[in-house]
C-alpha cells in the first residue's frame, strides 16, 4: 500500500468483509505509523482477496498482527493461514520474539485458525458500550 489508490482499494476491499465497522482511512494512516509495518496481500485479476496487517507496538517489543481477512468466495482453501504464516516470518525477520493479535470470543472459525497456527490465548478483553 504505498499509493492513496492502493489505499483506497484496500480499504474498500476491507469494507465488504466490516461492514459493519471499517477501517477508516485515518485508522489505516495510524497503523501504518507503526514500526515494521507491512501489509500481505492476496490478489485475483487485480482484486483483493485476503489481507493481513503486521507491525511492531510502539512501545513494546512485541509484533501485532491485525485486519486478518479473506473474501468470502476464498474462504476455506488455506489462504488466511498462507497471509498469517508469511507475517509470522516477516515479524521473526524482524528480530520479534512474539507476536499477538485479537478476536472476538464468538468467532470460532477464527480461533480453529488461529489455534492450529500455534496461538495461545493468553488473556481475555471485555468492551463496554453504550448508546448515546
Amino acid at each position: 500500500m504505498e499509493t492513496r489508490a492502493e489505499e483506497l482499494a484496500y480499504l474498500q476491499a476491507e469494507q465488504e468483509i466490516w461492514t459493519d465497522d471499517p477501517t477508516s482511512f485515518e485508522k489505516l494512516l495510524e497503523y501504518k505509523s507503526n514500526p515494521f509495518w507491512k501489509a500481505v496481500t492476496a490478489f485475483c485479476n487485480n482484486e483483493i482477496i485476503g489481507s493481513i496487517m503486521a507491525w511492531k507496538e510502539k512501545k513494546e517489543d512485541i509484533g501485532t498482527i491485525e485486519n486478518v481477512f479473506v473474501t468470502p468466495r476464498w474462504r476455506n482453501h488455506g489462504l488466511a493461514s498462507q497471509l498469517i504464516i508469511e507475517g509470522l516470518y516477516y515479524l521473526k525477520s524482524c528480530n520479534l520474539g512474539e507476536v499477538q493479535l485479537l478476536v472476538e470470543t464468538e468467532n470460532e472459525s477464527a480461533l480453529t485458525l488461529y489455534r492450529s497456527l500455534g496461538f495461545e490465548i493468553m488473556k481475555e478483553e471485555r468492551r463496554y458500550w453504550i448508546d448515546l
